[in-house]
Order: structure tokens, then sequence, then C-alpha cells
């Protein structure tokens, strides 16, 4: 599809949808991108997936836009959770439990699981003193509610139950998306939501996904805290 009309004066006009943004070093083209999700053999869910991709943003995720990036390699080998970008190996970390059967049934390597309840109980905590901090906002805590208990069912799941490798894989991509989710609903609580307006925009944090919007309020609010976001315009 032609995504410019060329007027008589050579001037072009577009015809698709623009995306600019105030502050962020890329463009997405949404153009290419795809209405279907596909699962996809690391457990991710492509463009639709809001660990790898900026997301659209809606009230009822209002936590999406300060999920953490994913760090660069040479940052993620000393980063404290580079087991939650750990891409799971079949070969090297899944353990087949003895006597499963034909369709073999296992976990994953002991020390994974570790490393990931040790992350798991140490963002409990920070979420237990964001709690006993603001005990008047307890009702608005219900989606950071969600995400750690999520987070910590599948946990159980990855140290007690034997499942084949592809549920293993799933569920090891569940912990990963319910940490990030549960995290971010705390630093918004704890941080982004207690900023002051300001007169002029804050320095962008580049280490959170940011937004996707078509609203023009959205992202002024956005671009004033600092988070990097993206507006959808139609070419009038």
């Amino acid at each position: 599809m032609d995504l410019y009309e060329v007027f008589p004066s050579s001037h072009l006009r577009p015809l698709d949808l623009i995306i600019s943004s105030p502050n962020a070093r890329w463009i997405p083209n949404l153009s290419e991108d795809d209405i279907l999700v596909y699962a996809r053999i690391d457990g991710s869910f492509y463009t639709a997936d809001f660990t790898k991709v900026p997301q659209i943003f809606f009230q009822g995720t209002y936590y999406l836009p300060y999920v953490l990036c994913r760090p660069s390699p040479e940052l993620l080998v000393d980063h404290p959770y580079h087991l939650i970008w750990y891409k799971l190996d079949r070969s090297k970390d899944f353990v087949v439990e003895m006597g499963s059967g034909s369709e073999a049934q296992g976990r994953i390597r002991k020390d994974l699981v570790q490393g990931l309840n040790i992350l798991r109980k140490a963002l409990s905590a920070r979420i237990k003193t964001l709690r006993d901090q603001f005990p008047e906002r307890v009702h608005q805590f219900r989606e950071l509610t969600y995400c750690e208990t999520g987070m910590t069912f599948d946990w159980c799941a990855l140290d007690c139950a034997p499942q084949m490798y592809t549920l293993t894989l799933l569920m090891f991509a569940s912990f990963q998306r319910h940490f990030l989710e549960a995290l971010a609903c705390h630093d918004y609580f704890a941080d982004w939501s207690l900023r002051l307006p300001t007169d002029k925009p804050r320095d962008v944090d580049l280490s959170i996904m940011g937004a996707i919007t078509p609203h023009i309020e959205e992202a002024v609010r956005f671009y004033m805290q600092g988070v990097p976001v993206w507006l959808i315009c139609p070419p009038s």
C-alpha cells in the first residue's frame, strides 16, 4: 500500500497513521505489525508481549509503561534481575524426572528455582513495605496483588510440579512476566505516581518500556513525567 500521495506541487501527503515521539530514540513501524498473537519458542508472544515491545496505553493496565526494558547484553550479565530475561535452554536447564514415561516430564534446575525464589521473596518484601507505608491506598493495589500472587503460583509450580518441557517453558515465562508486572506496579505507586507536576519535562527514563497512545493529553503527561512515549495521529 502507498503511504504517501504526491501533490502537483511535489509535496507528499501521508495516507497512513503518523507516529512521532518527543523523547524516544526510535519510532515503531506499526504497519509491519500483525493482528495475530504468535507464541514463540522462548515463551514470549512477539509484538503482543509487553516485556518485549511497548504497548498501546489503556487505563486498565496503567503500570505497563513502567515495565523495565531488557538491558543490553553487556549489562545483563551482572544485572540483579538477569534471570527475569533468561532464555530457558531445554538441553541444559530442563531436568527429566526419573520414570516419567514416554512423554518426558521434569522441572528446571534447582539453582534456577532458587534464584527465582530469591527475587520473588525480595520483591514481595518491598511490596509489603509499600502496603505498610500507604495503608490508605491498599484498595488501589488490586493489580499489584494479582501480579504478586501469579508470580508466587508460578514459582510454586516450577519448584514442585514436574511437567512436559513446553508447559515448563510457559510457566517460566509466566513467572518472568508476573515479576515484571509486579515490579512495575510497585514502582508506579512507590515513585512515579508520587512525582509532582513540573513546568518543564523531566529527563526521559529509557530503562522503562514507555507507552504508545493516540491521545495528545496522555502523550503530554508521559512526556512531562519522563516516560518514553509515542503519539499516533491520523494524517488529518
